[in-house]
């Protein structure tokens, strides 16, 4: 069956490109990836896009983009066009936000939960372009081109929604500071 799922011709010849190999390659990143935006359903979100990528692995083109962004880029559609993995992941926020309200942390912990909170909610205030594009520089540590290439854009535009991004949630965050 694996042998079924072979990626011919697909970029990198350090690659293997069957999905056993593909996954365990570029998996648990996606995984990672996934989970900042819709939580414990990551991993059927990454499931999804494996299974998109093997019934599209005619159409990758080595010349267009690294497996991992055309990997990636499969993803970011996912996610983006799953309207109820969405609002799982909004629900997550504001589940996290009463846990933080609830629970009586230690004094020292009191900070740590504090900027949490304070960062999710500087998140929320982002549009989702610039939290994914933010997602995938800083917390996914991808370059500017390898997210262009993700989300098939150009690099200046990844380099204008993560300085966006930055900006407002820098401004979140000072403004909640002298709050």
């Amino acid at each position: 069956m694996v042998a079924e799922l072979a990626m011919p011709g697909a970029g990198d010849p350090e690659d293997v490109h069957d999905v056993g190999t593909l996954y365990a390659k570029h998996g648990r990143g996606m995984v990672k990836f996934a989970y900042h935006h819709v939580g414990d359903a990551a991993e059927d979100a990454v499931h999804e896009a494996f299974v998109i990528a093997m019934k599209k692995r005619g159409s990758y083109d080595p010349a267009r983009a690294q497996v991992r962004s055309w990997l990636m880029g499969i993803l970011v559609k996912v996610l983006l066009k799953k309207r109820s993995e969405a609002k799982r992941y909004l629900l997550l926020l504001e589940a996290q936000e009463r846990e933080l309200h609830v629970q009586a942390p230690v004094p020292d912990e009191a900070d740590r939960h504090a900027t949490r909170l304070t960062m999710i909610a500087a998140m929320r205030l982002l549009s989702p372009d610039d939290r994914v594009a933010l997602f995938l520089i800083d917390w996914d540590g991808m370059t500017y081109e390898e997210a262009a290439e993700t989300l098939r854009v150009p690099a200046g535009t990844i380099k204008s929604r993560v300085n966006r991004a930055r900006k407002k949630a820098s401004g979140s965050l000072h403004d909640q500071e002298e709050a």
